[in-house]
């Protein structure tokens, strides 16, 4: 088989690979989402299984398997428990919120922004954005929209289990036996490829696990630098803040702007007893100023350590990269970009690095991994 013959044959079983696996998407999802939990996972696995000793016995693999998952399953309903109340309390108080005397409350920024807006004809005339605003911030946060949105969670709710469980469940094998993922893959392909496959995804655990490692650093550090600063400044809700802007900080660039958006609402939701220019106005340009701050810090320091250098990639290679994600996936799309594209990288280095644009955008990846050829 010559060197055409090879690369089509290559990208046909790609393409057949790909059609099943989206056939088979949920299913997918589960055994992906595991291989994340395992790697993440990994580094307990090796001291409990190295360092920790009963008597002089080594602690079983599957029962150590079964402490990860369980510390990992702690940490969630740990978050879940500090952050739903807080959510189903800040929705409720939302939902009982007078937003007739809100609008009216803001009734004289807003008429400047609209004598503004009329002023340079980006508003008409005869619209009225006071009642406009009244309507909107009724439809909402209504009492019924609000439940509503809990009923659909509790329908959702079962289905979440199943995949839970379906997650922990792969989890505890690819913990207790850490190359069963790449045993799985490798049996999907030809023989032919089996050294190169292998390696592949030895080198993609090996970036991906300091990819996730590092997302989790980055958002515990926001998390707790918020809740610090907004605590510091008197906002209420600062907990409720601070978790947010850092679950929703896993959103490249767009995230911590998602987080300042929150943070003004809630901030204002929560201050609606105060005066707004003498009181309120001060606390919202503190918040941006803090958020401000965290999107430097983001942007300049905590972003290019992880999504650069942590996959080895240039930081406008990893720009351009996430507006594609964006563009095919949107918010999802965005957050997936960038371990989507370093296993693209990697299987490209493994099986097309005779292309020269391939060796191009796979050249970094020697630094972290070296090529195995």
């Amino acid at each position: 088989m010559n060197l055409t013959q090879r690369n089509i044959a290559i990208a046909v079983s790609l393409l057949i690979a790909g059609a099943i696996l989206w056939y088979f998407r949920e299913i997918v999802a589960y055994v992906l989402i595991a291989w994340v939990v395992s790697m993440l996972g990994q580094p307990l696995m090796r001291f409990f299984h190295n360092r920790v000793r009963i008597g002089k016995r080594r602690i079983p693999p599957s029962v150590v398997a079964v402490f990860v998952l369980t510390f990992f399953v702690l940490i969630i309903f740990s978050l879940v428990s500090i952050f739903v109340p807080l959510v189903v309390t800040q929705a409720n108080n939302l939902s009982q919120i007078d937003y007739n005397a809100f609008a009216n409350g803001l009734k004289q920024p807003i008429q400047e922004l609209t004598d503004w807006g009329h002023r340079f004809g980006l508003i008409k005339p005869k619209e009225d954005i006071v009642v406009a605003l009244q309507h909107s911030f009724s439809a909402w946060f209504s009492p019924t929209l609000v439940s509503d949105f809990f009923r659909n969670m509790l329908m959702t709710a079962s289905s979440m289990a199943i995949g839970t469980v379906s997650v922990l469940f792969i989890s505890f094998f690819f913990l207790k036996e850490r190359n069963m993922f790449t045993e799985f893959v490798a049996q999907l392909v030809p023989r032919q490829y089996d050294s190169g496959i292998r390696d592949a995804v030895s080198d993609t655990t090996t970036m991906l696990s300091r990819y996730f490692s590092g997302l989790l650093l980055q958002m515990a550090f926001v998390a707790v630098f918020l809740t610090a600063a907004l605590w510091i400044m008197g906002i209420q809700n600062a907990l409720l803040i601070a978790i947010f802007a850092a679950l929703i900080n896993i959103v490249p660039y767009l995230g911590p702007m998602m987080g300042c958006a929150f943070a003004l609402l809630i901030t204002i939701s929560s201050s609606l007893h105060l005066d707004f220019y003498e009181q309120t106005v001060p606390m919202l340009i503190k918040v941006t100023v803090l958020f401000g701050s965290m999107q430097f810090l983001n942007d300049w320091i905590i972003q290019p350590a992880i999504f650069s250098n942590r996959v080895a990639a240039h930081p406008l290679e990893i720009f351009i990269i996430t507006l594609v994600g964006a563009k095919i996936g949107g918010i999802g799309g965005m957050i997936l970009a960038i371990p989507t594209y370093t296993v693209i990288r990697i299987v490209a280095r493994e099986f097309f690095n005779h292309i020269r644009i391939v060796r191009k955008i796979t050249s970094t990846l020697d630094e972290v991994v070296p090529n195995n050829d």
